[in-house]
C-alpha cells in the first residue's frame, strides 16, 4: 500500500471515530440523569410524582422490594446500589429500623448500630460510585401501639443521627421528617403510609433538591 492510500485510510479512520465521539459526547450531554430511589415501602410512594415532576431530563426508578433495615441493604448494596450505575441516589432508610413489636420488643436496630450502618453505606456510596446522593429523613407517624408500629421518638433519634452522618460525608439532606410533621394525622392514611397528597408533598421536596 502507498503512503498516499495510507494517509488517506488513516484519515478516513480518524473521521469515523471523530464521528462516534462526537456522538458519544453528545449522548452523555443529552441522555436522560438516571434516578434511583432506595429505602423502604415510602419510596413507591413518591416515586411517580417525582418523575412527573422531573421530566423527560431524569429517568426514576427504584429497588423492586423495600430495603428493609440499613444492615439488610449494607448486605445487598453491590446489587441492589452500586451496579445500577445511577447518576443521582436519593436515600431513604430507617422506618424499619425502628419497627418495634408491641410495648415491649424493638426497636430492630440500636442507635450504634443504625449510625454505623449509616455512615458504612455512605463511604461505600462515595467509594464505589460517582453519584450524587442525598439523604432524605424518615417521614414521621401516629404515635399509637400497635403489634408492628414505630414512634417519632425513635424517628427523631434516627433522622438525627443520619442527618449527622450525612453532613460529615458532604451529602446533601432533604428533611421530609419536618414538611411533614404538623400534617401526618390528615396526610396518612394507617399512621405510617401516605396519602397522594402526602407524596406529592415528598417528591416536590426531593425535586427542588435535585433540579438546578
Amino acid at each position: 500500500m502507498t503512503g498516499g492510500k495510507k494517509r488517506t485510510m488513516l484519515l478516513a479512520l480518524g473521521g469515523v471515530l471523530a464521528l462516534v465521539g462526537g456522538a458519544a459526547a453528545f449522548w452523555q450531554l443529552t441522555a436522560p440523569k438516571a434516578v434511583l430511589l432506595v429505602g423502604d415501602c415510602i419510596t413507591f410512594g413518591y416515586a411517580e410524582p417525582l418523575r412527573a415532576k422531573l421530566g423527560p431530563g431524569y429517568a426514576v426508578w427504584h429497588d423492586e422490594h423495600p430495603t428493609g433495615t440499613i444492615c439488610n441493604l449494607l448486605s445487598h448494596v453491590e446489587e441492589r446500589v452500586i451496579s445500577q450505575k445511577a447518576d443521582i441516589i436519593v436515600l431513604n432508610v430507617g422506618l424499619h429500623d425502628v419497627t418495634r413489636k408491641g410495648e415491649v420488643i424493638g426497636p430492630r436496630c440500636t442507635p450504634k448500630e443504625y449510625r454505623q450502618g449509616v455512615a458504612g453505606l455512605l463511604a461505600l456510596l462515595r467509594k464505589h460510585t460517582r453519584a450524587r446522593l442525598i439523604w432524605a429523613t424518615c417521614t414521621p407517624c401516629v404515635d399509637r401501639i400497635t403489634h408492628d408500629f414505630r414512634s417519632n421518638a425513635d424517628i427523631d433519634i434516627i433522622n438525627a443521627i443520619s442527618r449527622d452522618e450525612a453532613q460529615k460525608a458532604g451529602v446533601e439532606v432533604v428533611d421530609l421528617n419536618a414538611l411533614l410533621r404538623g400534617s401526618v394525622e390528615e396526610l396518612t392514611r394507617d399512621g405510617t403510609h401516605y396519602k397522594p397528597a402526602g407524596y406529592k408533598m415528598m417528591a416536590m421536596a426531593i425535586a427542588d433538591t435535585i433540579l438546578p
